[in-house]
């Protein structure tokens, strides 16, 4: 079955620009939130690693301190997940967009996945 994007928005109050963007970039914060464990495989590679399931995947874009695009190597080539930052510069409020590709049975699973990853993202960061 052929996987769809889809696309969710976080609001994170505080001012901790830099300390949302260690999280979302990193090995070390992505093992805090997204997964048990996030190794370094090289320059382009990570290895993210849950109780039963391991997954690699290849950093496609980095905009620092903006997003960060990567590419499951079991999937489809044209998909990716994507974590990017906006800071409203009136509100001061910081958005997580999250763009990512799943079938259209799976979306309900990923989004509840996605919100139990950002609420634990939250309480890490205490925001």
């Amino acid at each position: 079955m052929p996987k769809q994007p889809y696309h969710i928005e976080y609001v994170l109050n505080g001012n901790s620009f830099p300390s949302i963007w260690i999280a979302i970039s990193t090995p070390g914060g992505l093992s805090k939130w997204f997964a048990d464990e996030v190794e370094t495989i090289d320059e382009k590679n990570l290895r993210f690693k849950w109780k039963d399931q391991i997954q690699d995947a290849v950093i496609k874009t980095v905009k620092p301190n903006e997003l960060i695009r990567l590419h499951w190597n079991d999937q489809e080539e044209k998909t990716f997940f994507q974590l990017r930052l906006t800071k409203d510069e009136l509100t001061g409020l910081i958005t997580l967009i999250v763009d990512d590709h799943c079938s259209e049975e799976d979306l309900e699973g990923e989004k509840m996945f996605w919100n139990y990853c950002i609420e634990k993202l939250k309480r890490n960061l205490g925001i």
